[in-house]
């Protein structure tokens, strides 16, 4: 999965986390707004494991791949903005899909808040110069 998402966003900073211990590390350094974290859990025992983490997971864009049905509720208490299954017949579309859309709205906040920074600046040096529109 990860050669795929990494051939979808190859323009993008990719940090891969093989262990519960190192992605609680990577959670624990300073994150931007455009982080989207993709957990893919191969067991209950990765599952107890990322659920022990889910204060570090509660300000990011989650998206979990289940093993199976059986972990859907106890998959509920980390609040992903998508979930799958691992034995999803189109489970690398879905998740390109959700990755794609995700990134889009971070893009476009970025965009709003950039441009909003630059009518703020107009509009102070406007009132600084008494400039006034009508």
């Amino acid at each position: 999965m990860y050669n795929m998402i990494e051939s979808l966003f190859l323009k993008k900073k990719m940090d891969v986390c093989r262990t519960p211990a190192e992605l609680s590390l990577r959670l624990c350094q300073p994150l931007d707004n455009s982080l989207v974290v993709i957990l893919v859990i191969a067991d209950r025992e990765d599952l107890s494991n990322i659920l022990s983490m889910r204060i570090l997971l509660q300000d990011t864009r989650t998206v979990l791949v289940l093993p199976d049905r059986q972990s859907e509720a106890l998959a509920g208490n980390l609040n992903p903005r998508h979930l799958a299954f691992a034995d999803s017949e189109y489970l690398i579309v879905e998740i390109a899909s959700v990755l794609k859309a995700m990134l889009e709205i971070i893009y476009l906040y970025k965009k709003e808040v950039v441009i909003s920074g630059w009518h703020n600046r107009i509009r102070r040096w406007m009132a600084d110069k008494k400039i006034q529109l009508h």
